[in-house]
């Protein structure tokens, strides 16, 4: 007994269904290749005691580590990301984190 095939398995098995083409749009409105959602740490071994601390020195532009699977690996400020990202900071010996929005960043 055979089985037919969907149509979409007999558009693949005849060569005829391909993938969509990538759109890449780096407009405003396209968040996606931006570095919204990461979780930073201070860098250069800086820590700081609370929230407040740690928010005022990444808008003042100070460098922070990233480290992520999705956005890779580096140090980033203020001003590598688009007014209205999130990210979340670590602070108190890197336990705490405190989530905030992006004010400044590049425009």
């Amino acid at each position: 007994m055979t089985f037919p095939l969907s149509p979409c398995l007999r558009a693949r098995a005849s060569g005829g269904l391909q993938a969509p083409p990538l759109l890449v749009n780096h407009t405003k409105q396209n968040r996606m290749n931006t570095l919204n959602g990461a979780t930073l740490t201070p860098a250069y071994g800086r820590d700081y005691n609370s929230g407040k601390d740690a928010i005022a020195s990444f808008e003042s532009g100070k460098d922070f580590s990233l480290a992520s699977i999705f956005h890779g690996s580096g140090y980033v400020s203020v001003r590598d990301f688009v007014a209205g990202d999130r990210v979340s900071i670590r602070y108190g010996k890197l336990r705490k984190v405190v989530g905030h929005t992006v004010k400044g960043g590049a425009a």
